[in-house]
């Protein structure tokens, strides 16, 4: 796979092109390398590919969908689960190192998208250790989390030991415990979302 990936170009294509969806295709690809590092041929690998699709096209319509934000757009479900609500994860540090304050209010719409595709109830999960193409990383809550309305809001603590990290004036979290020590963003993302004239290693409020 990494093989055909580099002689035929398309890995140095993708490099070429710097836009976002060519970073989440090189990603995908990735992924896929990956995946394949279970089976011993690329026949074992294809033969699952297959069970795997014939599998789902056999199911009935009364099942699990699985769908981008982006894609669910225009749609309505009873029940919508909206997994990785972590900062960096979302909202995206790539989208927020490339584009700002502009990169952080398209995934706040995002954000909103995604609960209004909920008829009756929508669940939210953050992750406070979370696998990301091999490695483990350690993560915070979601900054949109603080911005959901407290009385349309039931929260389920599972027990982790989040650190005491607010975005509202500096406040503690409500979906968070209390913890001495800190955390600084000094990325490019963080650095032009800082609002001017606020001192070093403070976060932004958002507005």
């Amino acid at each position: 796979m990494e093989r055909i990936l580099e002689e035929s170009g398309y890995t140095d294509m993708l490099s070429a092109d710097k836009s976002v969806e060519s970073e989440g295709r090189k990603e995908n690809l990735k992924e896929l390398s990956r995946s394949m590092e279970e089976f011993d041929t690329l026949g074992g690998f294809l033969e699952h590919i297959a069970l795997v699709m014939d599998r789902d096209s056999t199911e009935a319509s009364d099942a699990v969908t699985i769908m981008t934000l982006h894609g669910a757009k225009g749609l309505e479900f009873n029940t919508v689960f909206l997994p990785g609500w972590e900062e960096g994860t979302f909202p995206s540090q790539r989208s927020m190192d490339e584009s700002g304050r502009a990169g952080l209010e398209e995934e706040r719409r995002l954000a909103y998208v995604g609960i209004t595709r909920g008829r009756k109830r929508v669940r939210i999960s953050a992750a406070q250790n979370r696998r990301i193409h091999g490695l483990w990383q350690s993560a915070i809550p979601s900054r949109f989390l603080d911005e959901l309305p407290a009385d349309a809001v039931e929260v389920t603590d599972t027990g982790s030991s989040y650190g005491g990290y607010g975005y509202g004036g500096g406040a503690t979290s409500r979906f968070n415990k209390a913890d001495p020590f800190e955390s600084v963003y000094e990325t490019p993302g963080w650095q032009r979302l800082r609002p001017t004239g606020q001192p070093q290693g403070q976060r932004p409020d958002d507005h």
